[in-house]
């Protein structure tokens, strides 16, 4: 969500002010926080004040999510960890203090809270609601950043396992940032696990049918929702299979005599038909509903480095997302 108002004279601490609320989520609540020393900004992330869970698990939560963040730090598409905070001063400012109480909860003003990047152009799902998908070129672009990072996050032993619009924010620059790692799991020998998490919408077939005692594998999970949000951005609805359509092919840039025409999605076909062929095997081949007919990240990389290159279009891409941007607050 884009920040709107400015709320101010609301502190946290001595030197953190709450500007405004960023969002929501299943288990967090994400604030824009003013260093009013430097007039520095960065966002708070909170355990949910609802959350049925203790105080010292609600720490726990957060420090896992830090750690793994920590160890993900330095990757131009993921967002940083900067700190953690768990002990809390009073607060010197006491208007402000009582004004924070009052606004956002007790709990801003007593409880840990994560410090990370601040993203101002905000979530990437804010950018497509009430207007046209995105156009092939920026799309990819978008998706050869996501990729990026996920093959980072997976280099690193971790699965990220909540891949969608909503996790993905934008930088000054319209440069992406995956963010959200509270959902996110460490790897050890195997890829396969039992732990069903993220979001309905985005989970892979055998996530979301996950029966007690069976496993999946959390790599080719990840790669199942990037397909969504790449699905997404170009047609602006999920897909829907259609189950006479069945594609077995492979991400093999030179395979000869391979037809694509047939969309086996529920969607729009003048737009299906309008994708260059690249794009369509990578649709294809990430939404297979065959966890082994799915491939890895790294195979991914590899296309995508065979692939012809998109020209230079960051300027394109940032005229196009500020005017999105400037649409979105109008509708606001």
């Amino acid at each position: 969500m884009l920040m709107k108002e400015d709320t101010s004279s609301m502190m946290i601490n001595r030197v953190h002010q709450v500007v405004t609320t960023l969002g929501i989520g299943g288990a967090g609540e994400v604030y824009s926080i003013k260093n009013i020393k430097d007039n520095t900004m960065f966002a708070a992330k909170f355990a949910r004040k609802d959350l049925k869970v203790t105080q010292a698990k609600k720490l726990l939560l957060l420090q896992r999510e830090r750690d793994t963040m920590e160890e993900l730090n330095g990757h131009p598409n993921i967002l940083s960890s900067y700190q953690l905070f768990k002990r809390r001063r009073a607060c010197s400012q006491k208007d402000g203090f009582e004004a924070c109480k009052q606004n956002f909860g007790i709990h801003l003003t007593t409880a840990p809270y994560h410090m990370i990047e601040y993203c101002e152009n905000g979530s990437f799902i804010s950018y497509m609601r009430n207007q046209a998908a995105l156009p092939e070129n920026i799309a990819t672009y978008y998706a050869e950043q996501l990729i990026g990072a996920l093959h980072f996050i997976h280099l690193k032993g971790y699965a990220h396992l909540d891949i969608k619009l909503d996790n993905i924010l934008l930088d000054n620059y319209f440069n992406i940032r995956i963010s959200d790692f509270g959902s996110a799991i460490k790897i050890n020998d195997q890829p396969y696990v039992s732990i069903r998490r993220g979001t309905t919408k985005y989970m892979a077939p055998e996530v979301s049918d996950l029966v007690q005692d069976e496993t999946f594998d959390a790599y080719k999970a990840d790669m199942y929702s990037l397909g969504i949000c790449l699905f997404l951005m170009l047609f602006k609805r999920f897909p829907i299979h259609l189950e006479e359509v069945v594609y077995t092919g492979t991400l093999d840039l030179f395979k000869e005599g391979e037809s694509l025409d047939s969309c086996p999605f529920d969607c729009d076909q003048d737009i299906w038909k309008g994708l260059t062929i690249q794009t369509r095997r990578i649709l294809l081949a990430l939404l297979n509903k065959d966890p082994d007919q799915r491939p890895y990240i790294h195979q991914l990389v590899e296309y995508f480095q065979l692939a012809p290159s998109n020209e230079s279009i960051e300027e394109l891409i940032f005229d196009e997302m500020q005017r999105r941007r400037t649409k979105y607050e109008e509708d606001c």
